[in-house]
Parts: structure tokens; C-alpha cells; sequence
């Protein structure tokens, strides 16, 4: 799934936690011998303790915690939605300012990463007449409940970090997103409407305030599946 909301940090935070709390339960890295100390005798795993005592259980409030970060990073129904939208894919801009229309053409491949975790969308095309890229890392927050997107492209030095929801049936997915608008000088807020419209083919709707603070469809992508 490939959403981009205009042109908007990701940190090793769950990395992170995943080492500490396998450090926490005892499944870190084992200890190394120094020199002087005696080696392990045959049948002793490197890093066991010298007297042979196994490593101590986890108590119950470790087990909760435990459970929580699985669940927090285990793939889930939500992450079959995504998966929708792997593939290759043909597609067809449409692009409003000030009553200029602006048509093109492009191409986009998504692939999942990670057991479906995320998607990584990489989009090909022309803006104003000019070569275009862009790349998305969408994924579906498990903890904050919520879609989660990342984007960059070749045109912008901000990143766009965007958050979103999908309806009942599963069909139309809303996204928000803030940002530092160069002309204005001042922080706007824009949205994506992504709506799946057939078995092979969804369309992008991209909206953001103009001089009068009101909100305007400024961009269509009509995608289709590549055959």
C-alpha cells in the first residue's frame, strides 16, 4: 500500500526494546571468559553459570509484558488489508492549482517487508514535467491501533509521516498528515482518501487547504493493477 501525503522520522526504538527485553529474560549475549578464568567443561554451554544452575523463570508480570511486545509486533488482519496492494501497478495523475490541470503517467511496485509488517511502495512518473520518485513504508500500528506512513520523494527535503484508518468494509482508507507549507510559512494539515474501486484498481485522493484555508482536492492517482 502506497500512501503519500505531499512531501514529510523513524527511530530504532523497537529494536531496541526487542534487545532489552531479551537481555531481561536472560537471552543476551554470553559472557566472554577472561583470561585466567577456567573454560567451560565438556557438556557446559559457553555463557552457563559455572555451577550449573539454570537460568531463573520468568515471573508472571514478565510473561504480561512479554505477551504484550508479541502481540504488539505479530502481523494480523489489518496487515492482510495491505496485502492487497502488493504488486506492480499502472498509474494515471491528475494534479489542480489555481485552475491548472496537470495529467501524467507512472508506475509503482509495492512489496512487503518483514512477513508482511510493512509495505514498501516506490513510485516512478513526472510532476510538472519534471522526473519524479518517491518512496512510502506503510505498516499498521498494532499498539495505537492505526496505519502508519512514511514518505519521501525527490522533489522535497521533508519527510511526511501520515496516520490513518480503513472502513468497515474494508474498501476506503483516511489518512492525516501535518506539515510546514514553504509559502505560507506555517504548519497545514492535508489528507488521503485511498478507496479500492475494483479486484485490480484503486484511486488516490489527495486534499490540502489553499490561500483560504479551505480544503481542496488537489490530486487524483488512478492505479490499476499491471498486467
Amino acid at each position: 500500500m502506497r500512501i503519500c501525503q505531499g512531501s514529510w522520522c523513524v527511530a530504532l526504538v523497537a529494536g531496541a526494546v526487542g534487545f532489552g527485553a531479551a537481555l531481561m529474560l536472560g537471552a543476551g549475549e554470553p559472557e566472554k571468559t577472561k583470561p585466567g578464568q577456567p573454560q567451560p567443561t565438556t557438556g557446559q554451554k559457553q555463557g552457563a553459570p559455572a555451577h550449573g544452575q539454570p537460568m531463573p523463570q520468568m515471573t508472571e508480570q514478565q510473561k504480561r509484558e512479554m505477551e504484550a511486545w508479541m502481540a504488539a509486533g505479530t502481523p494480523g488482519p489489518m496487515h492482510e488489508k495491505m496485502a492487497w496492494f502488493v504488486g506492480k501497478w499502472d498509474a494515471e495523475v491528475e494534479s489542480n492549482h489555481d485552475g491548472m490541470t496537470d495529467r501524467s503517467t507512472g508506475s509503482m511496485v509495492t512489496e512487503p517487508m518483514w512477513d508482511g509488517r510493512f509495505n514498501k511502495s516506490k513510485f516512478n512518473g513526472a510532476m510538472m514535467g519534471m522526473p519524479f520518485e518517491g518512496i512510502a513504508i506503510a505498516g499498521y500500528n498494532n499498539a495505537a491501533k492505526r496505519f502508519e506512513t512514511i514518505w519521501v520523494d525527490s522533489m522535497m527535503t521533508a519527510m511526511s509521516f501520515s496516520t490513518g484508518t480503513v472502513d468497515a468494509a474494508g474498501k476506503k482508507f483516511s489518512f492525516t498528515s501535518e506539515g510546514m507549507c514553504p509559502v505560507r510559512n506555517k504548519m497545514i494539515t492535508c489528507r488521503t482518501v485511498e478507496t479500492i474501486t475494483g479486484p485490480d484498481s484503486y484511486v488516490m485522493e489527495f486534499y490540502h487547504p489553499n490561500r483560504e484555508d479551505k480544503e481542496e482536492l488537489a490530486m487524483t492517482i488512478r492505479f490499476k493493477r499491471a498486467k
